[in-house]
């Protein structure tokens, strides 16, 4: 790999866990996704600098605080967790199950709060609700805000085609701007989303900046 601070070639070690994350991790957002089949495709070739590049441009250390992090999924994810869980969600997958393992044994460790056993119940409510949801969104997948939706009689769901965990649309920024003026769910026109298209995939090494940014 290179340097980043000298630019020059440097041997490190690659753990195939460090790996599968970092690909996880792009897969979030679609344009994420499209460079995700000439990096897999360059690393077979033996090429790891576009790995590294997306690895640092995808370096999300600098945008989340992880106490943060650690302490809301510690208390409000991980108890409801079941082995079962585990084997249904993680059986064929890439990551297989030492990724929630790993989270689980941090929590262990980590102080939380604790949230009652029906925290997980859906809300039931009338007030005016939006949700939107990425189509591809393989962290909160479109069927949870199906889900939920139903409990909100009052409520709508929105979803953005080919996006994924993600909310740089500026038709989904209106929608949010439009919805918050108006408290009016069914009269939202969504007709914008139709335009949105899909990114091509990458076919050369893009750098470390986004070219959607």
């Amino acid at each position: 790999m290179l340097d980043s601070a000298g630019q020059r070639p440097r041997t490190v070690n690659l753990e195939g866990e460090s790996f599968t994350e970092h690909l996880r991790i792009m897969l979030y957002t679609t344009y994420g996704a499209s460079v995700v089949p000439y990096v897999t495709h360059q690393a077979f070739l033996q090429n790891y600098v576009p790995f590294e590049t997306q690895s640092i441009r995808n370096n999300i250390a600098r945008n989340i605080a992880r106490g943060m992090y650690f302490s809301v999924t510690c208390a409000e994810g991980v108890p409801f967790i079941t082995e079962q869980d585990i084997a249904r969600e993680t059986r064929g997958t890439f990551l297989g199950d030492s990724r929630v393992r790993l989270h689980i044994a941090a929590c262990k460790e980590w102080p939380r709060g604790d949230v009652p056993a029906n925290f997980t119940d859906p809300l039931k409510s009338d007030i005016p609700v939006v949700m939107i949801s990425g189509q591809v969104d393989g962290s909160t997948p479109p069927w949870i805000a199906e889900g939920a939706v139903k409990f909100l009689p009052n409520g709508r769901l929105v979803p953005i085609r080919y996006t994924g965990h993600q909310m740089d649309r500026p038709c989904v920024w209106e929608l949010i701007s439009t919805f918050i003026k108006t408290a009016n769910a069914a009269a939202l026109d969504t007709s914008c989303t139709q335009n949105i298209h899909r990114p091509p995939f990458i076919t050369e090494n893009p750098g470390t900046r986004n070219p959607q940014e």
